[in-house]
């Protein structure tokens, strides 16, 4: 019969197992019961003259150790958590590629606020506004009051908890910054008008997914959207009369993907990263999902538009099968102008394989 010792670190390791609920502090815990399980074998069988039977016992824990830490892999890391948990691999809808405007309606202080769930993309983003102010933030004077506004709703949806904000009369600019800094998505400020369409008046943009949106202040929404070949012919009107019929208090949500070969949250050109089409081995590949929200500002009548990206490597999602079907079909009747856009052509048939589930 093994050690009392043995037993009682054992007994710890897995009871870390149960209680760790795939934290930091829970793997420290199963190390420490597996330590403590090695020396106590070790000591005991050498005092008892049979060093050669402490190795086989002491081992148990540390494979349990591995096998705890392989099976809260995914756990570990709250991207893919965050996408399981609010299913939105379910929000990809399993029809042909089109420009769908479907969506969903949520709350906008469950999108804006839980702030402690998100401290290194809040330190990544003051690391991006403090090093290129104007390249992910700006706004128009005309925003100013859309500013002060967003300013009590961010504070109500937050709790107000550690936000920095400037003291009253701070120039708009600095008030923007502040703002940018204040919750884990991107937001816009659109200016809706019912002849003119919608225009960008303020942002706080620091994970763009190829886009610029110090090029894009102060533009109509439909030149911005002029990019995205056949999104203005097929949904341009069906946008702005969405915009056109968000009420208060209404959150309407929903979500947009894409591929890339990075993981990055700060995808701007000027960064220069890799694009899809220089893709060796489809390991290297990304789902990047982009949970969106719209909201009406009570007050200044403005649009609020909230974007935020997740990851998950495109080996998880080609396990998952239904979502990887819907993605498949997806794919398969994307126009070429669209897989052009996407930088799709030179790894298509290398991305359709491996939903078919084939082997790259």
């Amino acid at each position: 019969m093994p050690p009392a010792g043995y037993l009682a670190a054992t007994l710890l390791l897995v009871l870390s197992w149960g209680l760790g609920g795939g934290t930091m502090w829970g793997s420290w815990v199963a190390g420490a019961g597996g330590w403590l399980a090695w020396v106590h074998c070790l000591n005991e069988n050498i005092r008892r003259g049979r060093p050669g039977r402490a190795f086989p016992l002491a081992a148990l824990p540390w494979l349990l150790l591995i096998l705890y830490l392989g099976s809260e892999r995914t756990s570990m890391d709250p991207e893919s958590e965050l996408i399981r948990d609010t299913g939105l691999l379910a929000r990809l809808r399993d029809e042909d590629f089109h420009f769908s405007l479907k969506g969903w309606t949520g709350a906008s202080e469950a999108y804006f606020g839980n702030r402690s769930l998100w401290p290194w993309r809040l330190a990544e983003r003051a690391h991006w506004l403090d090093a290129h102010p104007d390249r992910y933030c700006g706004s128009l004077p005309e925003a100013e009051p859309a500013l002060l506004e967003l300013a009590g709703l961010l504070r109500a949806w937050t709790g107000g908890e550690d936000l920095q904000m400037p003291d009253a009369g701070a120039p708009r600019e600095e008030l923007c910054l502040a703002l940018g800094q204040c919750a884990d998505p991107d937001w816009v400020v659109l200016q809706v008008d019912a002849e003119t369409g919608c225009r960008v008046i303020a942002g706080a943009v620091c994970f763009p997914t190829g886009w610029d949106f110090e090029s894009a202040l102060g533009e109509p929404l439909r030149e911005i959207h002029a990019a995205v070949p056949g999104l203005n012919a097929a949904a341009g009107p069906r946008i702005e009369r969405l915009l056109a019929a968000l009420r208060p208090g209404q959150s309407w949500e929903r979500m947009n993907w894409g591929l890339t070969l990075s993981r990055e949250l700060n995808q701007h050109p000027a960064r220069d990263l890799p694009k899809l089409d220089a893709v060796d081995t489809l390991s290297e590949v990304w789902l990047r999902l982009e949970w969106q929200s719209l909201s009406r500002m009570p007050s200044s009548g403005c649009v609020l538009f909230g974007i935020r990206p997740l990851h998950l490597s495109f080996e998880d999602l080609a396990e998952c099968a239904g979502a990887g079907a819907t993605l498949r079909r997806q794919l398969s009747t994307m126009p070429e102008p669209m897989r052009r856009y996407k930088r799709l052509a030179g790894c298509l048939e290398r991305l359709l394989r491996r939903l078919d589930g084939q082997d790259e």
